[in-house]
């Protein structure tokens, strides 16, 4: 068959969708961070320490840091699968989709669960079990940790 479009033609419509095309995942990108930005509740530093012997247990304090100002300490307390070590960690991380402050006490579990093999620094995301709060965590290790599975952990005002 023959082609009615020559090559000129073909590289000259190519050439002209890339403009549109980069054009909408650049906005649909800008929606998208923005939405993120707009379901920011606050912040929230934890301070915790780990003793892994098979079952891993961390206990800790916190502090969640609204968008408005307003300060509230917390205790942490989780367990983790298939553990050894013994560490202290300092996460700091943002809070999401907190409709009333009551929303950020529950049980959080990872949503994705991960191998750490004496690892200093790691990101984690965690999803409150009984409602749609998430939180993320950037953390820094001090000390030996070896784990495998499932992290969680309950989160409970002082």
């Amino acid at each position: 068959m023959f082609s009615l479009i020559t090559s000129s033609q073909e590289d000259t419509m190519r050439q002209k969708l890339i403009v549109p095309i980069m054009i909408v995942a650049i906005l649909l990108y800008a929606g998208i961070s923005s939405a993120l930005e707009k379901s920011q509740s606050g912040t929230l530093h934890i301070s915790f320490s780990t003793l892994a012997l098979g079952v891993g247990y961390s206990w800790g304090d916190g502090t969640l840091r609204l968008n408005d100002g307003r300060s509230f300490p917390f205790s942490v307390e989780g367990l983790k699968l298939l553990g050894l070590g013994l560490s202290s960690v300092n996460a700091t991380g943002s809070v999401y989709n907190m409709k009333r402050v009551s929303d950020f006490n529950g049980i959080y579990k990872a949503t994705d669960p991960n191998v750490t093999i004496i690892k200093s620094r790691s990101r984690t995301t965690f999803r409150n079990q009984r409602n749609d709060v998430i939180i993320t965590l950037e953390s820094s290790n001090k000390g030996a940790d070896l784990s495998i599975g499932t992290k969680g952990f309950e989160i409970m005002f002082r």
